[in-house]
């Protein structure tokens, strides 16, 4: 009687183990969903069928950047001809920003260049997410590891905000 009992015991226990570890994970799964949508860009909130104005991008990237300032640093690089700034973000797994000491890093700086003409804009709205996936979710991070990656998300700004 005893073997029947140890075994029904064991059963239990395994099902129980499995039942907590589910429930883990299902509690892991929810915390990381809430704060995946917490980030969700403004693309990705309207399913991709509008896409953010100059101000609400950069609104968006400033965030980003007040959340991981040790890894992504917001540059002016001008102004355009109706006055708006020119930006880069520069994202790096280490926070070290400086041109000459990147170099002495001797990772790849990758250049991802959008929005040059009006119209351009899946790329924009594909950097803002990979900028967040790199270090908020972290689930692109380890592409930190191997470059130091540079985002002009307008590059025409002026154009940008010109349509119909």
């Amino acid at each position: 009687m005893t073997k029947p009992f140890s075994l029904l015991f064991v059963v239990v226990l395994c099902a129980s183990a499995a039942l907590a570890q589910t429930s883990a994970r299902q509690a892991v799964e929810q915390k990381t969903n809430r704060s995946t949508l917490a980030w969700t860009t403004p693309a990705e909130a309207s399913n991709y069928r509008i896409t953010p104005r100059y101000d609400e991008t950069m609104a968006y990237l400033r965030r980003l950047q007040q959340a991981a300032p040790k890894q992504l640093k917001i540059e002016v690089f001008g102004k355009t001809g109706e006055g708006r700034d020119l930006i880069a973000v520069i994202a790096s797994r280490d926070g070290v920003f400086d041109p000459a000491a990147l170099h002495r890093t001797n990772r790849p700086i990758v250049l991802l260049q959008n929005a040059i003409h009006a119209g351009e804009m899946d790329g924009k709205d594909s950097c803002l997410a990979l900028l967040r996936d790199m270090v908020i979710t972290k689930t692109q991070v380890g592409l930190l590891d191997k470059a130091v990656v540079v985002v002009i998300p307008i590059y025409n700004p002026d154009g940008h905000e010109r349509f119909g």
